[in-house]
Order: structure tokens, then sequence, then C-alpha cells
């Protein structure tokens, strides 16, 4: 069997990176998914008050 070597990376100080399990990926991701379904209502809402003018 070939023998296995980890490449540790490390930061400016000399921190080591943390791996990214698929669990981080996956919330990550329904993350994403949740902020894009916001993007069309925060567009109309935008729209709406912007259309709005000043009480004078």
């Amino acid at each position: 069997m070939k023998e296995q070597t980890k490449e540790i990376l490390l930061t400016k100080n000399n921190q080591p990176i943390k791996e990214i399990c698929y669990q981080d990926m996956y919330l990550l991701n329904d993350t994403f998914d949740q902020i894009q379904s916001w993007t069309e209502t925060l567009s109309v809402l935008n729209n709406f008050f912007l259309a709005i003018e000043p009480f004078r």
C-alpha cells in the first residue's frame, strides 16, 4: 500500500487552516440558497421605497 501524507497549509501567522468537511459545505450551500431566495423580494421592496417621494 502507498503511504498517504497530508500536507498542512498554514496561514500568514503559521496557524493551520481548518479542513472543511462535507457538512460545512452543505450548510454553506443551504445558506447561499436562503440568501438567493431573498434577492427578488428585496429588489421589489427596494423599488417600492425608491418610488415613494418624500412628503413635502
